[in-house]
């Protein structure tokens, strides 16, 4: 059995009112709304799976903390994170606006859960998460993209 959660906030607005009375009618979704940083780390444990299919996103934190925990993870490839998803090897790639192939790869997901596939992904998921976004390799890289901006300003100077 599968259930779908909604996580965050919802605007006011046609798109939004439209999911959430299209959810009303079908049990397998749940709107969560707002969540406090203790429920959404208690909601991680719960969740396989962690889905950003925004059109444009920076960098989605559900991303990022999809792969802290080691879930499957799919976004769209427009999303900031598409540049550190390899598809089928640590989440899942899919082209942006395409919710045929969304539904593809959450079919696979739910029929592959305990799959030896899926924990290889799972684990390479963890895996580039303490390659590029701990708070450490984050500081690293902002105190390299500093250092290189001072000097470019010494050089000038």
């Amino acid at each position: 059995r599968a259930e779908f959660w909604i996580i965050g906030g919802t605007p006011n607005t046609e798109y939004c009112d439209n999911v959430l009375k299209r959810a009303a009618s079908i049990p397998e979704v749940k709107i969560r709304g707002i969540m406090t940083r203790e429920e959404i780390a208690r909601a991680y444990q719960e969740v396989d799976v962690c889905v950003c299919a925004s059109l444009e996103e920076c960098l989605p934190v559900v991303m990022v903390e999809g792969l802290m925990y080691g879930k499957l993870c799919i976004t769209t490839d427009s999303s900031g994170m598409s540049q550190h998803i390899r598809d089928g090897e640590n989440g899942f790639l899919i082209p942006t606006d395409d919710a045929e192939a969304l539904a593809e790869r959450l079919r696979w997901a739910i029929q592959n859960n305990v799959s030896e596939t899926a924990e290889n992904i799972r684990i390479n998921a963890r895996r580039t998460y303490e390659e590029y976004f701990t708070l450490e390799k984050f500081g690293d890289r902002l105190e390299q993209a500093l250092s290189k901006t001072i000097k470019r300003y010494n050089q000038r100077s």
